[in-house]
Order: structure tokens, then sequence, then C-alpha cells
């Protein structure tokens, strides 16, 4: 586990980082600072910050050997978001966080995919049986349970589709795929980087998208 130090020592490690102060951010970047509580939280925080920050990190110009040590102890932590499921990979965050937390978990398996050709599918034991929760809880197509923060009629169909490509299920997005409603860098990216699937995308049922069981 990496040292922590208080809010104060990060607060002057932030300042001279700012100043120019080679050390003072090489510090920062390998981690020896203050652990926020999200890196050992249970829920879609600790998917949506680890994600965020190690696609951030990924990109830096830095040595590779940091870089592996930096993502080897951001796949620790990101266990405790897949501990959060339970043995029967059920979300008790309602499907609208899944699709935020496992959604920005897919993203960080594309980017890794990318960087190392690894899969974090192959990396957590419980990412495939999570990756199936809104197929087992679906009532009716584009219809589910609206517990915790969700509503019934939730639907994104870029994680579904995402989803099923990184699990070999599909060979890319859909051709039809609305740029337009999709305008963030990483979505945008993966659509251009990702073989066109010749299954047309079904907004109204977005399930039938994908192949998944």
């Amino acid at each position: 586990m990496l040292p922590k130090s208080g809010f104060g020592e990060k607060e002057k490690l932030l300042k001279k980082a700012k100043n120019g102060d080679k050390k003072a951010r090489e510090e920062l970047i390998d981690g020896n600072h203050y652990m926020y509580d999200w890196m050992e939280r249970k829920d879609n925080w600790n998917a949506v910050c680890i994600s965020g920050c190690a696609r951030a990190f990924l990109m830096l110009d830095i040595a590779p050997e940091r870089k592996e040590r930096l993502l080897k102890y951001a796949m620790q932590k990101l266990e405790n978001y897949m501990i959060g499921f339970g043995t029967d990979s059920y979300c008790s965050e309602g499907i609208s966080y899944w699709y935020y937390g496992f959604g920005h978990f897919l993203q960080l398996t594309e980017c890794i995919q990318r960087y190392n050709r690894k899969n974090l599918f192959d990396v957590f034991p419980g990412a495939k049986p999570a990756a199936a929760f809104p197929e087992k809880i679906l009532i009716v197509p584009g219809c589910y349970p609206a517990y915790a923060d969700t509503h019934a009629n939730v639907r994104n169909p870029y994680y579904l589709e995402l989803r099923d490509v990184l699990l070999g299920k599909r060979k890319g997005f859909s051709s039809q795929y609305n740029l337009k409603k999709n305008k963030t860098l990483s979505k945008i990216l993966s659509i251009l980087f990702v073989p066109v699937d010749e299954k047309p995308l079904d907004e109204i049922n977005p399930e039938k998208n994908t192949e998944y069981s």
C-alpha cells in the first residue's frame, strides 16, 4: 500500500508542482499522498474515479515503469468496485449507476486494451457476470426495476455495444450510431477506431443490439 500523508503536505506538493518543481510533480504522480476514500469504496465512485485517473496517467509522457506501477495500483483498488457486486453480481445502486460505474469500467478496459492488449474481463473474474446485469434485471425491453437512484426506462446503447465489443460478442458499433448524441471524446474515439458492425442500432429496444447471454 502506498504511504499516506495529510492534506497539508499534499497542498504543499501541489504548490511546488505548479511552480515547476519536478520532484514534487513526480511524487504526486507516484501517488505518495493522501489516499482518497473512493479508492476503498465499493460503488460507482470507485470505478468512475479510478477510470478517469488511470486513463489520464496513461496519456502522460512518463517512464513506462512508472505507468506500470501506477496501473498495478489502480487495478488493486478497482477490485473494490468488483467486490461491491457481491457473489450474485447484483448492482444495489440500480441500472442508472450500473451504466455510470460499469460504463467507466468499460472505457478503462478499452483504454488498457489499446495500451497493453490486456482485457480487464480476463483480469477480474467478477466482471463478466456483472456485465450481464442489465439483461438479468430487465422486465421487458427498455424497462428496468426503478429502485435506488434510477428510473424505469434508462437506455444507453453505447455501453451495451462497447461491452459486447470488448467481450468479442460483436465486431463493432452500429453503423447507424448517432454521433450527435455522443459528443464526448472517448465515445467518438471508440467509434472511429473500432470496426463497424453490420447490425443496425435499435433505438427503441437497445437490448436487441447485443448478443450477450
